[in-house]
C-alpha cells in the first residue's frame, strides 16, 4: 500500500526545513547500502524510533515511538504484530530498550485504501510488555501527557533535497513520510502534545546473540580545522547515545554519508566510528553548530552545540564491519574505552621512547 505521491512531497515540504530532508535521504541510502550487504547485515538492521517524553518529568519518562515504515491494510494488523513478536531481533532490541528505562511503543498506519489519501490513514498503538505488543486507548493515553503543541514548518530545501526526494520510489517516500505524518499530525495535530527535547534514534544493528547498539546517520563533508581533516557530531546525539546505551552497558555507531562539497552533494563514501572512539577522541572545546534535527523536529529553531573529531576517527564502512567477529569485542562500552585508554598510553610512551 502507497500514499500519493504528491501529496506526500507538498507535506514532507511543509513540515521540515532541507536540511533534515537530507538526513532523512541518508538514512534511506544507509538502508539501500544495508540490503545490498548481504543477508547476515539485513538481518540485523532494525529501522529507529522518536524518543519522546512530556515536559513534566521528562528526564525518567522517555519513550520509544517505532512507526512501521509500510502502510498496511486495515485487516492485516494481527499479522503484522505477529511476526514482530516472533522475530527474535525485534524482541531483543524491545527488551534492551526497556531494561534501559524506556518505554516501547510501536504504532501503525493503516488503510483500506490501496493507494491512500494522508486523511484516508488510521493509526494502531501497541505497547510492548512482557514480550507481547498489547493494544491501548491511544486517547486516553496522550491524554496524560497534557500540553499545546503545535506541527513545525518547514523551510526552503536546497537543490538537492528536492531532486533526490523526488526521485524516491514510493515505498520509499512512504517510509519517510509515516513517522513525520505520526509526529506532526498524530502527536502535535490531533493530540496537541507538548514534548521536551524529541530526538529520533536513525536505526539499530542487533547482533545474533541479542546485543543491540543504536544508529546515527548523517550526511557530512570533512572540514580543516587546527585538528586537521575533521568531522563534527551534534552534541547532543552523543548524550541521547550515551543515554541509551550506558544503561545496557552497550556501545553505539555513528555513521556519516561522506558527500562532495558540490551543489549535487555526490557520494563520496560510507565513513563510521563508534561511540566509545567519540568519548575517547573528541575536541572538549564545544562549537556552534546549525539548527539540529531535533530542533527541526519541535519547531523550535534551537542552535545545537558541535563535538569536533579527527576525520581518522572514522573507518570505511563495510559489510565485516557489522559481523559477529566485528560487534563481539565492540559490545560493553566500558570495556571498549579501557581499551582505547591502554592504546593511548602505549602511543604516549613511544613519546618518551624516540
Amino acid at each position: 500500500m502507497q500514499v500519493r505521491r504528491n501529496e506526500a512531497l507538498e507535506y514532507l515540504r511543509r513540515v521540515m526545513p532541507g536540511h533534515k530532508a537530507l538526513g532523512l535521504l541518508a538514512q534511506k541510502d544507509f538502508e539501500s547500502w544495508v540490503r545490498s550487504a548481504g543477508e547476515q547485515v539485513r538481518n540485523k538492521y532494525f529501522s529507529g524510533c522518536w524518543v519522546v517524553s512530556p515536559k513534566q518529568n521528562f528526564f525518567s519518562r522517555r519513550t520509544c515511538f517505532f512507526v512501521h515504515p509500510t502502510l498496511e491494510p486495515t485487516n492485516s494488523l494481527n499479522d503484522v504484530i505477529s511476526g514482530l513478536v516472533s522475530n527474535r531481533g525485534f524482541q531483543s532490541m524491545c527488551s534492551s530498550l526497556s531494561a534501559a528505562g524506556l518505554a516501547v511503543i510501536y504504532f501503525i498506519g493503516h488503510s483500506s485504501s490501496d493507494e491512500s489519501r494522508m486523511a484516508d490513514i488510521g493509526w494502531k498503538g501497541y505497547r510492548y510488555r512482557n514480550e507481547q505488543l498489547e493494544e491501548f486507548d491511544v486517547r486516553r493515553f496522550f491524554m496524560n501527557w497534557g500540553g499545546r503543541g503545535r506541527a513545525s514548518r518547514g523551510r526552503p530545501w536546497e537543490g538537492a533535497a528536492n531532486r533526490r526526494m523526488s526521485e524516491l520510489d514510493t515505498d520509499s517516500l512512504t517510509s519517510i513520510l509515516l513517522p513525520q505524518l505520526f509526529y506532526n499530525d498524530l502527536l502535535k495535530t490531533t493530540y496537541r502534545i507538548s514534548t521536551q527535547d524529541p530526538y529520533d534514534v536513525d536505526g539499530f544493528i542487533i547482533s545474533f546473540d541479542g546485543k543491540v547498539f543504536p544508529i546515527e546517520i548523517k550526511e557530512k563533508f570533512p572540514f580543516d580545522s587546527t585538528m586537521g581533516p575533521t568531522l563534527g557530531v551534534d552534541a547532543g546525539r552523543v548524550l541521547m547515545m550515551l543515554r541509551i546505551a550506558l544503561p545496557m552497558d552497550g556501545n553505539a555507531f555513528y555513521v556519516v554519508r561522506q558527500v562532495d562539497e558540490s551543489e549535487r552533494r555526490e557520494l563520496v563514501g560510507w565513513k563510521i566510528t563508534t561511540l566509545d572512539q567519540i568519548v575517547m577522541k573528541c575536541s572538549w572545546n564545544l562549537q556552534a553548530g546549525g539548527p539540529g534535527m531535533a530542533s527541526s523536529a519541535a519547531g523550535a529553531g534551537t542552535v545545537t552545540s558541535t563535538i569536533l573529531l579527527p576525520y581518522n576517527a572514522f573507518d570505511n564502512m563495510l559489510p565485516s564491519t557489522f559481523s559477529e567477529e566485528s560487534l563481539r569485542p565492540l559490545w560493553k562500552l566500558g570495556d571498549s574505552v579501557k581499551r582505547q585508554a591502554q592504546h593511548f598510553l602505549t602511543d604516549l610512551e613511544r613519546m618518551f621512547i624516540g
